[in-house]
């Protein structure tokens, strides 16, 4: 891989602070298009069938989605399509942010987008508050992680600041 040899290139020499963090960024990553991690609504009632069996089938159909809710996610790959659903660039960085302790929350920014997101399933209230009184950046999660007060609260207090997938 051409990044290993330029890295070996330096190895035993003396390397500036910006010399290594350019080292450090070297590569690439590799996208591919694959299913969404977000399930669309396509249940269509079948017109042969009577309003009982349409009935069976789109509450079968919801327990299958349901289902899908709580299969687990590759987080990067779900911060990634949110990101993109944002118009993020594919170059964005992220930075997990330690200030909060109850939730991987990161500062997302691709040099004109920037965001706080976070793919934890559940919102702890200390992160919350902190949203409600921090409303100058954008905030983004993904909506499970939400109960209704949480949602409500968070879309009055940052409005168009506020994204919850």
């Amino acid at each position: 891989m051409a990044s290993e040899k330029i890295k070996k290139s330096f190895e035993g020499k003396i390397v500036t602070p910006e010399d290594q963090e350019q080292l450090d960024r070297l590569g690439f990553k590799v996208f591919t298009l694959s299913k969404s991690s977000f399930p669309r609504v396509d249940f269509a009632p079948d017109l042969q069938k009577s309003d009982e069996e349409n009935m069976q089938l789109l509450q079968k159909y919801i327990k299958e989605k349901e289902i899908q809710l709580d299969l687990s996610f590759n987080d990067a790959e779900l911060l990634t399509e949110i990101l993109l659903k944002q118009g993020f660039m594919l170059t964005y960085k992220l930075e997990l942010q330690p200030q909060f302790t109850d939730n991987n929350v990161y500062w997302a920014t691709d040099g004109e987008r920037e965001a706080y997101i976070t793919v934890d399933t559940s919102l702890a209230d200390k992160t919350v508050d902190y949203f409600l009184t921090h409303t100058d950046k954008k905030f983004i999660c993904i909506e499970r992680a939400l109960d209704t007060t949480k949602k409500f609260n968070l879309k009055k207090a940052m409005g168009m600041r506020f994204f919850a997938f």
